[in-house]
């Protein structure tokens, strides 16, 4: 009986052996553990979840690495796991697949609003284009792309309200801008050009970003009888957004005298 239990004992070690080394044979490339012990993770990061531990000497068919070459992807019975490639020696180790890509984190750049209010907009124009909501002076925005001539950027908010906002208004705190995706979008034909036309009435007026004199400092200003193209309103009228000579901002109702169409037309873009 003793003799029986012997001979089966040592058959189930023969039937073993090939079946615990031939993960180690199913590969070209080979890794055997170099310190006393060694994690085996679920995925390439030190953080990740921890397999089993292997110990110096334990040998293993190595079949994927990360794309920087840092961690490699080694048979286990019954799956696999990942360990850092600082403390396995692997043969053939040109022969093993990238199996595991990190996508790279998105460029982005950092900056904060300089002006009284910025318009955020659905597309890189002023016209026939209502803001999608605007920010106050110093809100941080998080800016991700830009149009061809870096006139507008494209960003997100804390509040993940998304869209365009002219560059000059914006104070860029970290990242470069020069980096960033180039967004082309289709910009609508401003049509009609104006709703209605007028001139300064007064000495000499500002045009500013937004409608408002507080913590706004004007873009220009101009001179009595100058013509203005109107091109959108506030919802009371009390002000008007302008186009002089391709400057566009925000003048004071009262200080034009309207000649040509109606105010009343033109849409409500604050």
């Amino acid at each position: 009986m003793k003799r029986f239990i012997t001979l089966f004992i040592l058959s189930l070690a023969l039937l073993l052996v090939p079946v615990a080394t031939s993960f180690a044979q199913s590969t070209v490339a080979q890794g055997t553990v170099t310190a006393w012990y060694l994690n085996v993770r679920t995925s390439p990061f030190a953080n990740a979840e921890r397999i089993t531990t292997v110990s110096r000497g334990y040998t293993a068919g190595v079949i994927g690495k990360n794309d920087t070459s840092t961690w490699y992807q080694i048979i286990l019975p019954g799956g696999s796991g990942w360990v850092h490639g600082n403390y396995l020696s692997v043969t053939n180790a040109h022969t093993v697949p990238v199996t595991y890509t990190v996508t790279p984190a998105p460029v982005v750049a950092g900056g904060y609003v300089n002006t009284g209010r910025l318009n955020i907009r659905s597309f890189p124009s002023p016209y026939n284009n209502v803001p999608i909501t605007n920010v106050a002076r110093n809100t941080t925005l998080t800016i991700f792309a830009r149009n061809p001539d870096s006139s507008w950027y494209k960003v997100t908010t804390s509040s993940n309200v998304q869209g365009w906002v002219r560059s000059t208004y914006v104070n860029v705190t970290s990242g470069n801008i020069n980096d960033l995706p180039i967004i082309t979008e289709e910009v609508p034909a401003p049509v009609p050009q104006f709703y209605a036309q007028g001139y300064v009435n007064t000495g000499a007026l500002n045009i500013r970003t937004v409608p408002s004199p507080f913590f706004n400092a004007p873009i220009t200003s101009i001179r009595m009888n100058t013509t203005v193209n109107i091109i959108g309103r506030t919802n009371d009228q009390q002000w008007y957004q302008v186009n002089v000579n391709g400057t566009v901002g925000w003048v004071r109702g009262r200080y034009i005298s309207i000649t040509n169409g109606a105010v009343i037309n033109a849409p409500v873009t604050w």
